[in-house]
């Protein structure tokens, strides 16, 4: 069973976009440097509504073995937005397999 990983991120006001763009770079970098990624999606908020995330990643793998390898593996760990400066406020995570037409089922918060 595949599964999906969705990360996103909200950052301190006064956060530079070079320290953004850095961050960005570094998690392009991980497809080509861990095994067992099937697709690797990253990117900034377009600013096009109010109280959006500032920076969203979705990660598909093979299984939850691959998942367990990529949360392990040495470079996920030194680029993990909670080492950036300034860290974000706050990161809500996800983790589930898709459905089958490839979107993430919904789940409201509790």
């Amino acid at each position: 069973m595949s599964l999906r990983h969705v990360v996103l991120l909200r950052f301190h006001e006064g956060t530079e976009a070079s320290q953004v763009d850095a961050l960005v770079a570094g998690l392009r970098e991980l497809p080509a440097l861990i095994e067992g990624l099937r697709s690797f999606q990253t990117g900034a908020d377009l600013g096009l509504a109010a109280g959006n995330w500032d920076l969203g990643i979705a990660v598909e793998f093979d299984d939850e073995a691959t998942w367990a390898a990529y949360q392990a593996h040495p470079e996920h760990q030194r680029g993990s937005p909670s080492s950036c400066d300034p860290s974000p406020p706050s990161e809500p995570r996800r983790s589930s397999p898709p459905d089958r037409s490839g979107r993430l089922p919904y789940h409201p918060p509790p």
